[in-house]
């Protein structure tokens, strides 16, 4: 979970990367994004690694989405991801470094992975605290709008840095609830703009490994934390 909390060839690369997203009516993104993030980018591309980063996916077993995001990026970064038992144990035993206590106040993993996220929960301002744990240096921004969002992405995983988003699951999962707060976090692993196609690794689903969402369901879904990212450096 992800609480406030988070609950529970450039010139050729550009214009493919132009006419990608001007299908999907986004073209303000593309002509907003800058020439060394949109050179990174052409038709059938995909900008990061969503087939190497799936290594890394474990399922999430209680509102601890946070800290499953945390260890799969610190799998993809260092070839070893903490188990869940493991992170949490540690998110149970480091500061928060916003409020009294501990970075992770819910039960330990070990449930069904059917269980209330609704429990639990991580600030998502420690969340790099939690990833510096593991020396692995990381940034809490939000992007202005969508178009800054996308560009920012695009330029981090083409750089083949990590980064974990706040989002709204109900919208990523097509269920009914609310959907206009952010209440899950997941790990962007790529993007393809021609196909308008991102992909995560996502705890919170069992088919969350290398999950494909449309580009317009993932913005909607981002949009809910003020396009919130957590990126490692």
């Amino acid at each position: 979970m992800f609480t406030r909390k988070i609950a529970t060839a450039a010139s050729t690369c550009i214009t493919a990367a132009v006419v990608g997203v001007a299908a999907l009516g986004l073209v303000g993104t593309a002509n907003a994004m800058s020439p060394a993030a949109v050179s990174t980018v052409s038709a059938s591309v995909v900008v990061g690694d969503p087939v190497g980063a799936a290594a890394y996916w474990q399922r999430q077993h209680g509102g601890d989405c946070a800290e499953m995001a945390v260890a799969d990026v610190v799998g993809d970064v260092t070839g070893r991801a903490p188990s869940e038992a493991e992170i949490v144990e540690v998110a149970r035993s480091t500061p928060s470094t916003v409020e009294p206590g501990p970075i992770y106040t819910g039960d330990a993993a070990g449930g069904p992975a059917d269980a209330d996220v609704s429990t639990g929960g991580t600030a998502s301002e420690d969340i790099p605290a939690l990833l510096a744990h593991y020396d692995i240096a990381a940034v809490l921004s939000h992007a202005e709008n969508a178009t800054a969002g996308i560009e920012e992405l695009v330029a981090d995983l083409a750089i083949d840095r990590k980064v974990i988003v706040g989002v709204n699951a109900e919208s990523i999962w097509g269920e009914r609830g609310d959907r206009t707060t952010a209440d899950h976090a997941v790990v962007v692993t790529g993007i393809d703009l021609a196909a308008g196609v991102v992909y995560l690794n996502d705890s919170g689903i069992d088919t969350g490994r290398a999950e494909t969402i449309s580009l317009d369901v993932f913005l909607a879904s981002w949009s809910t934390s003020n396009f919130e990212m957590i990126i490692t450096l």
